[in-house]
């Protein structure tokens, strides 16, 4: 199971409000992942696994029903 791009974003982060205007403007699949390569604490964490699910972000009941 894969999640998308937009997922991964994190476009709340300081790393977001760095970006140029014109970037955020017009991101895409491939603009978004060039970014997320050239700057990996872009990436919204954590990601992890649960069997065939991927979760992505912290959620405090999420956290509880998996962990609980």
């Amino acid at each position: 199971m894969q999640v998308g791009w937009k997922t991964l974003l994190n476009k709340r982060g300081m790393m977001w409000r760095k970006l140029d205007d014109d970037t955020k403007a017009n991101i895409n699949e491939t603009t978004a992942i060039q970014v997320m390569l050239d700057s990996p604490s872009i990436i919204k964490r954590p990601v992890f696994e649960t069997g065939s699910e991927i979760h992505v972000g912290f959620n405090k009941n999420m956290y509880r029903s998996i962990f609980s």
